[in-house]
């Protein structure tokens, strides 16, 4: 009889526990939202660069290569290089 007791108590998860759960859901998803844009801006470097130095491979002037970056930093909509 202790057994069915013990599982009649049993009911399932208090309000400290939702309130826990939600919460590190909360930070979790707050983190990916501010993170988001930045990795997303990274990648976007990342493809500019690569594809700057393909052109570039020809003709490698710093003065091209700086103009090509600007130009492709403006088109991409880059804020965190200037």
């Amino acid at each position: 009889m202790v057994v069915t007791s013990n599982l009649r108590r049993q009911q399932g998860a208090t309000t400290l526990g939702m309130i826990v759960v939600v919460v590190i859901v909360g930070v979790g998803l707050l983190a990916a939202l501010r993170l988001a844009p930045k990795y997303f801006e990274y990648f976007t470097v990342v493809k500019v660069l690569d594809r700057v130095a393909q052109e570039s491979s020809v003709d490698p002037v710093p003065e091209k290569i700086r103009m090509a970056l600007s130009r492709s930093w403006q088109i991409e909509s880059i804020k965190s290089i200037n």
